[in-house]
C-alpha cells in the first residue's frame, strides 16, 4: 500500500514518507517468513524507485518468482525495472507472463501499454489501452495511458479526451490534471493548461503535489526552464519521477539539455 500510494503514477503520497514505510514493512515481513513472495516484490519497488537501485531491485524481484513463479505481480513489476533500464524485449516477456498468469487484470494490460509507449511502439500501447478498458470502462489509469499512445502519435485533440476521461474519474489525481494540462498547451488550449496549472498550485499549498506534475505541465507550456527548476526538486525529494526520465516520452523537449543531462548522471540509475 506504501508503495502504491508513493508511486509517481498517483502523487499521492511523498516519496520520503512512503517508501521508507514500505521497506520497513516488506522487512519486517520477510522476517516472519523469508519464502514469501509478495514480500520480496513489496521490497523490489521501494529499491528499484526509491533507493534507485535498478540491479539489487531486479534481485528482489527474481526472488519472489523462484520462491512462487505463479505470482504475476512480480513479473508485472520486474517488468517495469526492466522497462527504465532500456531492456525492451526482456521487459515485453516478463509482462506477457503477467498477463498469462492473469489476463484479467486491467493493471497489467495497463503497463503493457506504458512499456510500449516508451519504447515508442504507441499503436501497440492503444491495442493494449483498449483491452483494459473492455475489462473496465471506467478505470482511470487506462485513458491515462491511452491519452499518453495518442499524444505520442500526434493525436492531440483525441489525447485531450483520453486525459479528461482519468481526470474526470479521479480528479484528486495530480499526475492525471499534469498530463490534461499539457496535452492541452500542445493542442493551442493555453488558458485551459494554465488554469490546471493553478489548480495544482492552490493544491499544493494546503496538500501534498509531486514536483514531476509541475515539470509536465511546465514543458506543455513551453517553459522549459521552470520545468527543469522543478526537476531538480524531484531530484531533492527522491521521486520515483526520476528513475523514469530516461525513458519517458514527455520529456524528449528537454532531453539532451546539459541540466537534463545532469540530473538523470546524478541518479545514477540504470545497469
Amino acid at each position: 500500500a506504501w508503495n502504491m500510494l508513493g508511486s509517481g503514477d498517483y502523487g499521492f503520497v511523498a516519496a520520503h514518507q512512503a517508501f521508507p514505510r514500505a521497506k520497513a514493512a516488506a522487512r519486517r515481513a520477510l522476517e516472519l517468513d523469508p519464502f514469501l513472495a509478495e514480500a520480496w516484490n513489496a521490497l523490489g519497488w521501494a529499491t528499484t524507485v526509491y533507493e534507485w537501485d535498478a540491479r539489487e531491485g531486479e534481485r528482489n524481484y527474481r526472488r519472489a518468482i523462484e520462491i512462487n513463479p505463479g505470482y504475476a505481480p512480480a513479473h508485472h513489476w520486474l517488468s517495469m525495472n526492466l522497462t527504465l533500464r532500456k531492456l525492451w524485449t526482456a521487459a515485453l516477456q516478463q509482462i506477457s507472463v503477467a498477463r498469462e498468469l492473469d489476463p484479467l487484470s486491467p493493471i497489467i494490460h495497463c503497463d503493457n501499454a506504458w512499456i510500449l509507449n516508451r519504447a515508442r511502439r504507441h499503436e501497440g500501447a492503444l491495442e493494449s489501452c483498449r483491452t483494459a478498458l473492455e475489462l473496465d470502462p471506467n478505470f482511470a489509469v487506462a485513458h491515462w495511458n491511452r491519452g499518453q499512445a495518442l499524444r505520442g502519435l500526434g493525436r492531440i485533440e483525441e489525447a485531450v479526451e483520453a486525459f479528461s476521461c482519468a481526470a474526470g474519474l479521479d480528479d484528486r489525481n495530480p499526475v492525471f490534471l499534469a498530463a490534461l494540462g499539457h496535452a492541452h498547451a500542445a493542442a493551442g488550449h493555453t488558458s485551459a493548461a494554465r488554469r490546471l496549472l493553478g489548480r495544482l498550485q492552490d493544491t499544493a499549498r494546503t496538500g501534498y503535489v509531486p514536483p514531476h506534475a509541475m515539470v509536465i505541465l511546465h514543458i506543455g507550456l513551453g517553459e522549459h526552464d521552470r520545468a527543469l527548476d522543478w526537476l531538480e526538486k524531484a531530484l531533492a525529494a527522491r521521486t520515483d519521477f526520476m528513475v523514469e526520465a530516461p525513458t519517458d516520452p514527455i520529456l524528449d523537449p528537454i532531453r539532451g539539455s546539459p541540466r537534463f543531462e545532469e540530473l538523470v548522471r546524478q541518479v545514477g540509475f540504470g545497469g
